[in-house]
């Protein structure tokens, strides 16, 4: 296989994976009724986005950032902070490859 099709295939990915992070993003500012084909969207893509954003909102949660429940912050800076993990994670295989 060549490997500027590899390249593209993991490009490609995360580009998908930071776009549904975006939209996750966006939807959670928008009160959406939760049944219906809405409802089943939003479910998936909880379902492909929770594996990378629920373990960065824990360690942020035990970090002065993110300040768990008892801080009043009422930003979520796990969605930022993955978007630049993907992006790094992009740039740093694309350089191995």
């Amino acid at each position: 296989m060549d490997m500027s099709l590899i390249k593209i295939a993991i490009s490609r990915f995360a580009d998908l994976l930071q776009m549904l992070i975006i939209i996750r993003c966006i939807l959670s500012w928008i009160r959406l009724r939760r049944n219906g084909p809405v409802g089943s969207f939003i479910q998936l893509l909880y379902m492909l986005t929770d594996p990378i954003i629920l373990p960065i909102r824990a360690l942020l949660d035990k970090s002065p950032l993110g300040g768990g429940s008892n801080s009043g912050i009422m930003i979520d800076f796990s969605p930022i902070i993955a978007l630049l993990l993907i992006g790094g994670v992009n740039q740093l295989l694309m350089s191995i490859l």
